[in-house]
């Protein structure tokens, strides 16, 4: 904004005691509104949610000549994704305090700049930024893994144990749970067991009292669609 003759105490606005929190650099680049008029407004950064960033002022009392502060109207809020480059403004009224919301990923930069009753308008602050995290969740990977048995545990004939696993990503809604020797299948325990709930299923298995004794079985749990399989470590039935 362009400042006439007459405003040359009002056009020295404001000097405000508060320096930048986080990042600090020079005040305005000289091609924004008031540049050269002198304030000194310091915006803090301060983290509020993922996707906003709040900036708050200290309000001046002074003009940068000494004298009383007597016009103040407003604040504007400036911000840009390039340092000193700010491509948005928002009139934050006369508060001290301003968020700035629903911003996409990226490094936002941000300065104030305050203006009086007749619409003087002083240099930017000082500038502070924030970065945005993409609130955007990776992709989930679809699969299966046995949790039970462990490897190397010791299972015996006759007795109920446990058969679990996990599962991520629409795998479906049932598996088919094979008990398997030395890599191959060697037996079926149950077709068609529900999936689970919340990532992670069981099974309860009694084993045969007739299976031959070995430490090279393991079980495998794939889906009946048969596009996702898992298999536990090597156990022993003795």
């Amino acid at each position: 904004m362009r400042k006439s003759g007459s405003w040359k105490r009002a056009a020295a606005l404001i000097v405000l005691s508060t320096l930048l929190l986080f990042i600090v650099s020079a005040c305005g680049s000289g091609n924004g509104p008031g540049a050269g008029s002198g304030i000194n407004a310091g915006a803090i950064m301060k983290s509020t949610a993922s996707n906003a960033a709040t900036l708050t002022w200290t309000a001046p009392a002074t003009n940068t000549d000494g004298t009383a502060l007597t016009d103040l109207a407003g604040y504007n809020v400036y911000y840009g994704t390039s340092a000193g480059n700010y491509t948005n403004k928002i009139n934050a009224g006369n508060v001290t305090t301003y968020t700035v919301s629903n911003l996409a990923a990226g490094t936002y930069y941000f300065a104030v700049t305050a203006y009086s009753s007749t619409g003087q308008e002083s240099a930017y602050s000082n500038m502070g930024s924030k970065t945005i995290r993409s609130t955007t969740p990776p992709p989930q990977t679809a699969g299966i893994a046995v949790t039970s048995p462990a490897s190397g545990a010791v299972w015996y004939p006759g007795s109920t144990y446990k058969i679990s696993w996990t599962y991520s990503g629409n795998v479906g809604s049932a598996v088919y749970i094979m008990l398997l020797r030395n890599g191959s299948l060697y037996s079926g325990i149950r077709y068609n067991v529900p999936i689970g709930t919340n990532g992670a299923g069981s099974h309860s298995w009694k084993i045969p009292r007739n299976l031959p004794s070995g430490s090279n079985y393991a079980i495998g749990i794939r889906t009946l669609n048969c596009n996702y399989y898992g298999a536990s470590g090597t156990f022993t039935i003795q």
